[in-house]
């Protein structure tokens, strides 16, 4: 590493292999100060922002339906099949004698 001289009066300064000297033995020679390194700085990115979102609606489980009411294209097959029934249980908790059903009609799905 070089090392920086502060040479105070007139002289001419010889640089020799790494050595400074002067040709007047009269000039003072003097070290100037240590080079001091700068403090790093350190950059910190600015935080996110605090984005709020709503909670989520949470709604209770619906309980399965009790009833139906008959529609036009209504058969008790396909009502059945709808609620994971049978044909016999819709008859029996609907007292029903036989396939006939109308619409408007409420009908039981679930056992009473």
């Amino acid at each position: 590493m070089n090392k920086l001289l502060t040479i105070t009066g007139f002289a001419t300064l010889l640089v020799l292999g790494g050595c400074a000297s002067t040709t007047q033995d009269s000039a003072p020679v003097t070290e100037a100060t240590p080079k001091v390194e700068p403090t790093p700085v350190v950059v910190t990115p600015p935080a996110a922002p605090v984005v709020s979102t709503p909670a989520p609606v949470v709604t209770a489980p619906t309980a399965p339906a009790t009833t139906h009411v008959v529609a036009k294209e209504d058969t008790l097959f396909n009502i059945s099949k709808r609620y994971g029934v049978t044909v016999k249980q819709l008859q029996t908790w609907n007292k029903l004698k036989g396939n006939s059903i109308k619409v408007g009609q409420t009908l039981k799905v679930v056992a009473p």
